[in-house]
C-alpha cells in the first residue's frame, strides 16, 4: 500500500505552498486517495505536466517568483501571483530579521539617539581635558576650542538621516 500524506505535508516535502498543492488537486493533476496524497503518484503526475523551459527562464532571471500573467481574463491568476510574491517577500524579511540582518527603524533611531548623547558627553569633556593637559593655554584659547566644538555639535545635530533610505542601500562588506 502506498504511503499517503496530507496536502500540507506534501507541500512541505516538495517545498511549495499548500495553495499550489490545492491548485494541482483542483486542476486534476494530483488525485487524492481518501483525501490524502500519494507522494509517488503526485511526483509522477507533476513531472508529466512540468514545463522545464519555464524553469530555465526563471533560473536565468535569477528569481523563483512566479510569472504574472497578462490580460484582463487572468485577474485571478495575477492576484494569486502577487500574493505568492508578497508571501515570499515576507518570508525573506522574516528570515533576515531572524539572522540579525534587519532591525526596525524605531530600534535604529533609539540606538542612534543613545550614540549621539554619548558623543555629546565626550565632546563636552574635551575642553576640560585640554585645560588639564595644557595649563599654558589662556581662557581665550579654551573659549575658541569650546566654540569650535559647539559648532561641530550643531553641525552634527543638523544632519538628517532617512533610515528608510539607508535601509534600501547595500551594506558594504566588512
Amino acid at each position: 500500500m502506498p504511503e499517503l500524506i496530507t496536502q500540507a505535508e506534501y507541500a512541505r516535502r516538495v517545498n511549495v505552498s499548500r495553495q499550489a498543492v490545492h491548485d494541482w488537486v483542483s486542476r486534476g493533476v494530483i488525485h487524492l486517495v481518501n483525501g490524502l496524497v500519494d507522494p509517488d503518484q503526485a511526483q509522477a503526475a507533476i513531472a508529466a505536466v512540468h514545463d522545464p523551459v519555464r524553469d530555465q527562464r526563471i533560473l536565468a532571471a535569477g528569481t523563483a517568483a512566479p510569472e504574472v500573467p497578462k490580460g484582463d481574463d487572468d485577474s485571478f491568476a495575477r492576484a494569486r501571483a502577487r500574493r505568492e510574491m508578497a508571501e515570499a517577500e515576507r518570508a525573506e524579511l522574516k528570515l533576515a530579521r531572524e539572522r540579525g540582518e534587519l532591525a526596525p527603524v524605531s530600534v535604529m533611531q533609539a540606538a542612534l539617539t543613545r550614540v549621539a548623547a554619548r558623543l555629546a558627553a565626550i565632546l563636552d569633556a574635551v575642553p576640560v581635558q585640554i585645560a588639564r593637559a595644557a595649563p599654558h593655554l589662556t581662557r581665550a584659547d579654551l573659549d575658541i576650542i569650546e566654540q569650535q566644538l559647539a559648532a561641530a555639535r550643531n553641525a552634527a545635530a543638523d544632519i538628517e538621516v532617512d533610515l528608510h533610505e539607508v535601509a534600501r542601500q547595500p551594506v558594504a562588506a566588512e
